[in-house]
């Protein structure tokens, strides 16, 4: 039988007791290891909700046109082919989140005139951006057609852009996600017509995009219109109210803590938001004071960026036009608290460039 030495004994004891030390020492280091990587992949696992915010695709408005060429010139085919490459962008873009809902907003001038054709063929475009599109009025689809001599004959144009913007707003309703509607018609009688009344804004939450709350307020805030068609109890009445004491009435209870994480508003003009140097107006104060984190407007079909804001007022942002191929991507981060506005130009959404970021 071998005879273990006592000092043998001592190193078989020392190098035991280093191996198990170094053992002990590596199991947390380890552990700690595949902590730390879970932490770090959480924080970047993030996954943020995306909105495409666009305007002006004005059928059949051309950038022939935005240099001031006359729409009844408009090269058609081409308006329709500007429109079509920058809704099939958007379209391959929301392919690279599948099972995201990227919703897609339209500030306003869906048209040059609101004329029966040019309104069948943008609702035919907009079928390319399929269910989750959410869309507004601009000047050219209601207010041109009643100011405007050469226009002033296609009253039932605006009209008509009135009921489709109903209708539009009716088919998201019905699928929760309209929560509010600044619109009621009253049946006629004997001797009247059908009235219609309201600013047609509407509070809308987009699928994925629940605890934000989108308004969108169509041409501006302040505009309103009488239109009057037809006599007797065959006529029409639409009253066209300011948007602003809808707004008033409802703001409180929109920006009531826990309801929304904040609000977002939608408009075709974007002046009335416009800071420069001076005060904020009354209605830029209500909306900041009421959790407003930003404004995105259109009108201007050369411009797309930051517009304005600060001094106690939302940041505007303008979104350009189909026919200068720009739009918006807008980024919620809600674990961060963050809001990101990025720039596409070119229909190109892979080159978009960080415009602004938002606390939230």
């Amino acid at each position: 039988m071998q005879t273990i030495l006592p000092g043998r004994i001592a190193a078989a004891l020392a190098i035991t007791t280093a191996s198990m030390r170094n053992l002990l020492t590596r199991v947390p280091l380890q552990a700690a290891a595949l902590c730390l990587a879970f932490t770090s992949s959480g924080a970047y696992a993030e996954t943020p909700r995306i909105m495409v915010i666009t305007s002006d695709p004005q059928y059949p408005w051309t950038p022939a046109t935005d240099a001031g060429e006359h729409s009844d010139l408009a090269d058609k085919a081409l308006a329709e082919a500007l429109i079509r490459e920058q809704y099939e962008s958007i379209a391959a873009f929301r392919r690279n989140y599948p099972g995201q809902h990227i919703p897609v907003i339209v500030n306003g001038d869906l048209t040059s005139q609101a004329a029966p054709g040019e309104q069948e063929k943008i609702h035919d475009l907009l079928g390319v951006l399929g269910d989750e599109v959410y869309y507004g009025l601009g000047n050219h689809d209601y207010q041109n057609n009643l100011t405007n001599f050469v226009c002033s004959a296609l009253t039932h144009c605006a009209i008509d852009a009135l009921d489709n913007l109903a209708q539009h707003v009716h088919r998201h309703r019905q699928k929760g996600r309209v929560t509010d509607f600044d619109y009621a018609a009253f049946a006629g009688g004997l001797f009247t017509g059908l009235r219609k009344q309201g600013s047609w804004s509407y509070a809308f939450t987009p699928d994925g995009w629940e605890q934000v709350l989108n308004l969108q307020l169509n041409n501006s805030p302040d505009y309103a219109a009488t239109i009057n068609w037809g006599a007797g109890s065959a006529s029409y009445r639409y009253e066209v109210t300011p948007s602003t004491p809808w707004l008033t009435q409802h703001l409180p209870r929109w920006s009531t803590p826990g309801a929304y994480d904040f609000l977002l508003v939608h408009v075709h003009k974007p002046d009335e938001f416009a800071t420069g140097f001076r005060a904020p107006t009354p209605l830029q104060a209500m909306l900041a004071t009421h959790r407003v984190a930003a404004v995105f407007a259109g009108h201007y079909h050369g411009r797309m960026g930051y517009y304005s804001g600060g001094f106690g007022a939302p940041p505007v942002f303008l979104s350009g036009s189909a026919s200068q191929r720009t739009y918006l991507i807008v980024e919620h981060w809600p674990e961060s608290m963050k809001l990101r506005v990025y720039g596409v130009r070119d229909n190109d959404p892979a080159k978009r460039e960080l415009i602004r970021e938002i606390d939230v």
